[in-house]
């Protein structure tokens, strides 16, 4: 029997206005490489990953899909990104928990006076999953709003006076940088240290041991950053070609 490749997709619940610009990137890649079975994530079974499946390229994030994942890790399939990745960076707690043990550039809590507050059992789902608190106070009621909603679990950040970065990457030679509009962020750019930044995000990448990655930044007015968000395989939304590209380089290393 040949190698079977199987392209997951990421179920809408996370990306309820964004589920075409995830489409767009894993189809992206599966037209640079033969796919045997191009699916969302709520539709796959173990029966579609069966032992001759070498590969599977995975943006899901549904417990029963990284279960499933692991099994097929365990017979032998690459999995791109790795399940146990792609738990850590949909639990926000975990996240932050290795974030601070690999002292990456986080926003500085002194002298904070307001506060993001941060599902931490799972990645956000709904908008009131990350609430921006103004004050102590503000923190206080929306901690137990989010008890009355049965969240026990919780990233509290401080909130950075600053111009908002976003950075995709793949592995550890692809690394772009994008304003919210869009338009790309060069070397030198609101005084930003590129090359910093991409050895910064690149400690999370080999401390999950992550392929495919992407987050957001905030760089202040004297041009440091502070890492506020880390993702597992985002839309690439503004790099789409040179990213699936990267991401189809990327499993050279892999004896498939």
């Amino acid at each position: 029997m040949s190698n079977k490749v199987i392209a997951v997709l990421r179920d809408k619940r996370y990306c309820p206005k964004g589920i075409q610009v995830d489409a767009d990137i894993l189809e992206a890649v599966a037209e640079r490489i033969k796919v045997d079975t191009f699916i969302n994530e709520a539709q796959l079974t173990p029966n579609h990953l069966t032992p001759n499946t070498s590969l599977v390229l995975s943006m899901g994030r549904l417990p029963e899909t990284i279960a499933m994942l692991k099994t097929s890790q365990a017979n032998g399939a690459i999995v791109v990104n790795a399940p146990s990745a792609v738990e850590i960076c949909t639990h926000r707690t975990r996240l932050h928990q290795v974030m601070q043990a690999c002292g990456v550039a986080l926003p500085p809590e002194q002298g904070a006076q307001s506060w993001w507050l941060k599902r931490g059992d799972a990645d956000a789902h709904e908008s009131c999953d990350v609430v921006f608190c103004e004050n102590d106070a503000r923190l206080h009621e929306a901690q137990n709003a989010f008890r009355q909603r049965g969240i026990t679990e919780w990233v509290v950040s401080p909130h950075v006076e600053g111009t908002g970065v976003k950075f995709y990457g793949v592995g550890h030679h692809f690394f772009r940088c994008y304003n919210d509009d869009g338009k790309p962020v060069g070397a030198g750019a609101l005084g930003l240290d590129l090359d910093a930044l991409h050895k910064e995000v690149l400690k999370i990448v080999d401390a999950v041991k992550i392929d495919v990655y992407g987050g957001d930044c905030i760089v202040d007015s004297s041009g440091r950053f502070y890492i506020i968000d880390f993702n597992d395989w985002p839309s690439f939304r503004y790099c789409k070609d040179e990213a699936s590209l990267a991401i189809v380089n990327s499993l050279m290393h892999y004896e498939l």
